[in-house]
């Protein structure tokens, strides 16, 4: 039959294609630096918000260190 090695080759890359993925799914490898960039995002991210929702402070803070040198 003329069609049955296409469906072969075809079958085999699904196959083949589906253990990859399943490799891919399973593997933690770069598990922690994805957690810790995470982790950075949002520090970051908690740290702008508040400084946008007290944008008084760090110019007092700097006017005030500043004041104090002669």
């Amino acid at each position: 039959m003329p069609g049955s090695e296409s469906i072969k080759r075809t079958t085999e890359a699904l196959c083949t294609l589906a253990v990859r993925m399943r490799i891919a799914w399973t593997d933690e490898r770069g598990q922690a630096m994805v957690e810790y960039a995470l982790i950075l995002a949002l520090v970051t991210a908690v740290a702008v918000v508040g400084l946008a929702l007290i944008p008084n402070f760090p110019v007092r803070v700097f006017n005030s260190v500043n004041n104090a040198f002669p």
